[in-house]
């Protein structure tokens, strides 16, 4: 859940990008639509595919990069990078609410969750990026299984994150 919050939060640091001419400052408002393709990969969660497309000021086709909290991130934290031809958005997304079932014969899950988030920079065009956006992540995937039942601490055998975000954003 952790991750799929995280994941919302980088679509909607996407859905704050806005496009300008070099050397320009812009702001406006923006969305992004993210979906991400997530496997175990081995035990370790790995991003098999990501798609971000930003639509409004800034128009652009993009990924996803999951990146490790910093020390003193709050627990419901993730940081992930939007990452562009012309530069990487830094996103630090707040887990908000959500709901989740699961299948206990299966392990099957599926769910939704609510974030806010902040662009605390970036690199090339979006060195200088600040912004504030809110989002919805809808996932669903499959848990690793043990001998106990499904396992919340081992990565998910495999999920799809879809995740719509929105706000405004100056670089």
């Amino acid at each position: 859940m952790r991750r799929v919050l995280g994941a919302l939060g980088l679509a909607l640091g996407l859905a704050l990008a806005v496009a300008a001419p070099a050397g320009a400052v812009t702001t406006g408002n923006e969305s992004f639509n993210v979906n991400i393709v997530i496997s175990d990969a081995g035990g370790v969660r790995t991003v098999v595919n990501s798609v971000v497309i930003a639509k409004g000021v800034f128009r652009d086709n993009g990924t996803i990069v999951e990146v490790d909290n910093l020390p003193g991130d709050p627990e419901n934290a993730l940081r992930d990078d939007l990452v562009f031809a012309s530069g990487r958005i830094h996103l630090l997304s707040l887990g908000l609410s959500g709901t989740m079932a699961l299948n206990s014969h299966s392990c099957g899950f599926q769910g939704t969750a609510q974030q806010v988030g902040q662009i605390v920079g970036g690199t090339g065009r979006f060195a200088a990026a600040t912004g504030t956006f809110t989002g919805t992540v809808v996932f669903k995937g499959t848990l690793a299984r043990t001998a106990d039942g499904c396992s919340f601490d081992a990565p998910s055998r495999h999920e799809i994150d879809k995740i719509d975000a929105v706000g405004t954003m100056s670089f």
